[in-house]
């Protein structure tokens, strides 16, 4: 019975030794998990601080734009909001407008590209048209020449 005993608070030694430990671990854990929570939350308050600067800055710019160029938004509230929606909604007008620009633009270039093309075959053309014509010239005035010398040898004969 003695042994059973002494068997019994070994046991139960052993699961307080157990229970310390886990108590420690779990403690250690929760205190990691606390700082992790702490952290995080941190975090937050800075991404969250980041972002009312940030919208406070595209209030400020928004409302310089209405200010310096009044005419972009007629007859408009204060309302920050739909001051955003109609910038937003004019840049995709003048998005579109660039687009078009761009488009035609680009044709412009493919017809003047086609005109250079073109020129440069005309100019190879009156430049063949040149030589053949120098050629023909200077054929003639060998022609010439020699009818002018015949003539003049007939002359001194006679």
């Amino acid at each position: 019975m003695k042994s059973e005993l002494s068997d019994r608070d070994e046991q139960i030694m052993k699961l307080n030794e157990q229970l310390n430990t886990s108590s420690n671990r779990l403690s250690q854990i929760m205190d990691h998990e606390t700082q992790t929570d702490e952290q995080q939350q941190d975090k937050s308050v800075q991404i969250n601080n980041k972002l009312k600067r940030a919208l406070q800055t595209i209030k400020e710019k928004v409302h310089r734009i209405v200010t310096e160029k009044p005419e972009l938004f007629p007859q408009m509230s204060d309302d920050t909001i739909e001051r955003i929606e109609q910038l937003v909604s004019t840049v995709g007008n003048q998005a579109e407008q660039i687009e078009i620009l761009q488009n035609e633009r680009d044709q412009f270039q493919q017809n003047l590209s086609e005109k250079d093309e073109e020129q440069t075959l005309l100019q190879k053309r009156l430049d063949d048209v040149e030589l053949q014509f120098r050629k023909t010239i200077e054929s003639l005035q060998q022609e010439r020449n020699a009818l002018v010398e015949q003539q003049t040898v007939q002359s001194s004969e006679s």
